[in-house]
């Protein structure tokens, strides 16, 4: 897509920069060092937000706050149980945080924070539920997929998900990392639509 302003992602999430390029978006890459720290007087809801707005607002200052640009920041929790569950530091904590998600319904938020030509944050929920999951099949899928890289130590669109994954209830591509249908919203008026560029997919 022939953007009419330059799209900064600050974001290292392979998924993420899938899913802007498969929709014509043209971005630049450039991902925020900044420590990912949850304060203690935020509610469950407000740490997704927070989170990618640090990072939006980091590489936008870090810019020098660049005229005609718009950075995107983003984060996606997990949410268990009133629980927060963050990247596994490990195989044996992934296995503790697919073994919890077997079998129950848990909640996925996406925080999208815009900065620049454009200053919105949204939040998007997402609830997903999962069939029982056995111990053979959680241990091979560690073994065979990357759970250290994602919240809640599963990818949605990897064999874990697309085998046991029962429903979901909201928007597909915010469990993978990023809500395409609010992020067009927020981006329409802003960006030329009239000339995409050639599907990835």
């Amino acid at each position: 897509m022939n953007n009419q302003k330059k799209l900064i992602l600050a974001s290292g999430s392979p998924r993420r920069k899938q899913l802007l390029e498969e929709n014509g978006f043209n971005i630049e890459v450039l991902p925020s060092k900044v420590e990912e720290i949850i304060q203690k007087e935020w509610k469950i809801k407000e740490v997704a937000v927070k989170l990618a707005d640090l990072k939006a607002m980091d590489i936008y200052e870090k810019l020098g706050n660049p005229a005609n640009s718009i950075v995107i920041g983003a984060d996606t929790i997990v949410v268990w149980n009133d629980q927060i569950l963050g990247k596994p530091r490990d195989a044996a904590e992934a296995f503790i945080m697919l073994k919890n998600l077997s079998g129950t319904a848990h909640i996925v938020y996406t925080g999208v924070s815009f900065r620049g030509d454009i200053d919105i944050q949204i939040l998007e929920k997402t609830i997903v539920h999962f069939a029982p999951i056995s111990d053979d099949q959680i241990n091979y899928y560690i073994s065979n997929y990357n759970p250290m890289d994602k919240a809640g130590a599963y990818g949605i669109q990897e064999w874990l998900g697309i085998c046991f994954v029962e429903k979901i209830e909201g928007c597909y591509t915010n469990v993978m990392g990023l809500p395409m249908r609010r992020v067009f919203e927020v981006l329409d008026g802003h960006l030329d639509f009239n000339n995409l560029n050639e599907p990835t997919i």
